[in-house]
């Protein structure tokens, strides 16, 4: 059986590493036997059955936290729908019909819709703690899964398009991206829960150079996703937030600290991954862009919303190529997610 393990913490505000006192509040958070859990709490908010899994939820890289996506996907599309590996060395999703998963799979999605009527509502139970909100927010992600189960086949590039103009999309699936877009705002204003949790200083704010999943086990790490490099001054990313602009590249250390600059140059900013911190410096910006991180990812949302002209999944060779520019000005395209290199 192939597992496959996401690294989840670009999605939440978790540092990247995580000392072992934090391991250990992670691991009972996410422990599938214990009914106490805030996980098992999340399941019953959504009216789903806990199912442990023989592999357990997380898997640890040199202290950072996998989640055990093929688990996750399996819960929710209720047999139905099973990730798999692809000839790329990357993941897919592959739909085995029986008539007891499909059963399944249209009950999970009835109970999912009704959760996210009653949060529309605001009739779920109020989150008072953090713990509560944690349990929202866990609920909420699975809820999102749900939802991306029921897109249509697509590419990234195109969910990037219905991200960012849902009201240009034939009905059903304008419903199901709108209900995408509030779910991730939600989880944003949910976040705060896991920063008192997991503070800054239960681990490291640098970013780490692991890979954003790999297949089994930590020997079959698979290397990042590069983005497209279509010419030698031309980088191709994932587009987030429109907008046209011209301006001074700098790039972000792993510290997450921003170089002293003494002219007023419109600044694109450029991270090594969409990390919730980056967040903080979006005002020093013209234009942000992230090397590695999802489109649904904290970061990315927030700049979604605050219409930050934004591009992600460059890929490591681009923020590689940037070191060795040196002093380079950038034109970013937030609609097509293309980037020039200006001399």
């Amino acid at each position: 059986m192939t597992t496959l393990w996401l690294r989840f913490a670009e999605d939440t505000t978790l540092p990247d590493t995580l000392d072992p006192d934090a391991q250990i509040r992670l691991a009972r958070i996410f422990d599938d036997v214990s009914p106490d859990s805030e996980w098992n709490k999340a399941l019953s908010l959504l009216a789903l059955k806990p199912q442990p899994h023989p592999e357990g939820m997380l898997k640890w890289l040199r202290g950072t936290p996998y989640i055990n996506w093929s688990y996750l996907v399996t819960l929710i599309g209720a047999g139905a729908v099973q990730v798999i590996p692809t000839a790329s060395g990357g993941y897919g999703y592959k739909v085995r019909y029986t008539p007891q998963s499909l059963l399944g799979l249209m009950a999970g999605q009835w109970k999912i819709s009704r959760f996210l009527a009653r949060q529309a509502a605001k009739s779920l139970p109020q989150s008072q703690t953090d713990r509560d909100r944690i349990v929202l927010s866990l609920a909420l992600g699975q809820a999102l899964l749900a939802l991306t189960l029921r897109l249509p086949a697509h590419t990234p590039e195109q969910l990037a398009q219905w991200l960012r103009q849902p009201d240009q999309l034939p009905r059903g699936l304008k419903k199901t991206i709108q209900d995408i877009l509030q779910i991730q705002s939600d989880r944003t204003a949910l976040s705060s829960a896991w920063a008192s949790v997991f503070p800054a200083s239960a681990g490291a704010r640098t970013v780490s150079d692991l890979p954003p999943y790999f297949w089994n086990e930590i020997s079959e790490v698979s290397s990042a996703d590069k983005g497209t490099h279509p010419g030698k001054d031309r980088w191709k990313g994932l587009p987030v937030a429109g907008g046209i602009v011209t301006g001074r590249a700098v790039l972000v250390g792993r510290d997450g600290l921003l170089p002293e600059t003494e002219n007023s140059d419109p600044l694109v900013l450029i991270f090594p991954r969409a990390r919730p911190e980056t967040v903080e410096l979006f005002t020093a910006a013209s234009a942000i862009l992230y090397g590695e991180g999802g489109l649904m990812s904290h970061a990315c949302t927030i700049a979604r919303e605050e219409g930050k002209t934004c591009v992600t999944a460059l890929g490591r060779d681009f923020t590689a190529t940037l070191e060795t520019l040196g002093d380079v000005w950038l034109s970013v395209d937030g609609g097509s997610g293309e980037i020039r290199i200006l001399k």
